[in-house]
């Protein structure tokens, strides 16, 4: 890409970094995202909208990460917990139908 090649031509370009952490966070490649900004910030470190967007890279990596954890959890038989939960969720849902609907609760 073009943020690589900046980058090969001049490694101190704190703006080639993070214009690379972009490119691979709409890539949802946000472990390399969180890198790249974080190079960015090593370079300018005076850089709050570079801050911003690695605080955004961070948060898109953590939930990547739990999904993944459930994915693997449910794929290991971890499955039954979600069901309950859901199960939990349609009682409470109900209950809340019920007390909206009755007059006389």
């Amino acid at each position: 890409t073009d943020a690589r090649r900046a980058i090969a031509l001049a490694p101190t370009f704190g703006k080639a970094h993070a214009r690379l952490g972009q490119s691979l966070y709409f890539l949802k490649d946000y472990d390399g995202a969180v890198a790249a900004y974080e190079d960015a910030i090593y370079y300018e470190p005076d850089n709050v909208i570079t801050k911003t967007y690695l605080e955004k890279a961070k948060t898109k990596q953590q939930r990547q990460r739990e999904k993944a954890m459930l994915r693997s959890s449910a794929s290991r038989g971890g499955g039954e917990e979600v069901s309950v939960l859901t199960a939990e969720s349609s009682v409470q849902q109900t209950v809340v139908n019920s007390v909206v609907t009755d007059p006389y609760a």
